[in-house]
């Protein structure tokens, strides 16, 4: 029974491994997105930020899963390490996977926070400019209407 429990909890560690591949790689097409500015195709950045949501929530089914196992049988792991010596190292080395890509898709992700922020910011500022000279625009034109209406200051009375 244990080692069922143990192939499980393996077969759970290798559908994570592939779903945080795929989050890497989505991670890493997001960083593209910021840096196409003005082009950027918000279709399918939302597209992109969905999977990574879907995502997600299946790695915390999977690791809600893992657990559940794990804690069934710890013990009897625990008691009887040298028989199941091998699996053990197998999951082992598929959670330093997991490790290693967790890390590397927090590396990535902190870097497209500081894209996103340079691009919201720099959406920001061109969005400010457009209000800048709209408004100087408006003014503008309330100036020269008034303008017409000025009566003449200087009158020759001279014949």
């Amino acid at each position: 029974m244990t080692e069922n429990y143990l192939e499980m909890m393996a077969d759970s560690l290798r559908k994570k491994i592939g779903i945080l591949q795929e989050l890497e790689t989505l991670s890493l097409s997001q960083k593209t997105f910021f840096e196409q500015g003005d082009a950027m195709d918000d279709a399918a950045f939302d597209e992109v930020a969905d999977r990574k949501g879907v995502l997600i929530e299946d790695l915390e089914k999977l690791d809600d899963g893992f657990t559940s196992l794990f804690e069934k049988v710890r013990d009897q792991i625990g008691e009887h390490k040298e028989q199941y010596a091998a699996q053990i190292r197998g999951i082992q080395e598929q959670i330093r996977t997991v490790t290693t890509l967790s890390n590397s898709i927090e590396a990535q992700e902190k870097r497209n926070k500081a894209a996103a922020d340079r691009y919201f910011a720099a959406a920001r500022a061109e969005l400010s400019k457009g209000r800048k000279s709209a408004g100087t625009a408006y003014l503008y034109h309330q100036t020269m209407n008034h303008a017409q209406s000025v009566t003449p200051q200087f009158f020759d009375s001279k014949k």
